[in-house]
């Protein structure tokens, strides 16, 4: 199953009075526009998730984005989740970037997805998380030219082999990833989405199953 990661803002305000400037957030909107989105995705064998990093985790749109059928909301602060959560949020939590070594322990008490593209720090995240119990999966990212963050595309097979000892009962390797369009303008194509597939095929072999998430990000 791929999995596509979008944004979806129209903002208000509420208040007995109005002071400027000010941000109008349209809930109504971004559950009508999200339900949509989710089942455009759904027809296609794509799964959506909300990306709520540009509002602060405003429990509000969060809940939106559970009323529109989006389970998992991504967001590159653990502390937004942790604000999310305390707010009464239920949805899973996408880490969308790589986690410091320093929020690890944070990372896998409130994340259920979480970007990795470093050996060491998967290893710790894998056995912080066996330490708490908590299960974890993780999403390997690979530069497909963008210059910003994983693996180099062309070494998917060392990457696989590096990684599949942290593969395992609490953290487990879940998928691929690529940014694109988002540091040097490398647009999404047929090649190098290709070149991304062929990336998880590596780690399907070398873990003996298949992967659950490609993802071309949304950027």
């Amino acid at each position: 199953m791929y999995a596509v990661i979008f944004c979806l803002g129209v903002f208000r305000m509420t208040g007995e009075k109005e002071r400027y400037p000010l941000l109008r957030v349209r809930t109504d909107r971004i559950e009508h526009n999200g339900r949509r989105l989710a089942a455009d995705c759904a027809a296609h064998g794509v799964s959506a998730w909300g990306v709520s990093k540009g509002i602060s985790a405003f429990a509000e749109v969060a809940r939106a984005f559970e009323a529109a059928g989006i389970d998992t909301i991504a967001d590159s602060r653990v502390a937004n989740m942790r604000k999310m959560r305390e707010a009464g949020v239920r949805a899973k939590f996408a880490l969308i970037r790589i986690p410091m070594y320093s929020e690890l322990a944070e990372a896998a008490e409130f994340c259920d997805y979480v970007l990795v593209s470093d050996s060491g720090v998967t290893a710790e995240l894998a056995r912080i998380c066996e330490e708490k119990r908590k299960k974890i999966k993780a999403v390997v990212m690979f530069d497909m030219g963008d210059l910003r963050e994983g693996y180099w595309f062309e070494d998917a097979a060392e990457a696989a082999r590096e990684l599949a000892p942290c593969d395992g009962e609490f953290l487990s390797v879940a998928g691929v990833g690529a940014n694109f369009s988002c540091a040097s303008g490398v647009l999404p194509s047929e090649k190098n989405l290709t070149a991304l597939v062929d990336c998880g095929r590596a780690f399907e072999a070398e873990l003996g199953r298949k992967l659950e998430i490609y993802s071309g990000g949304g950027t």
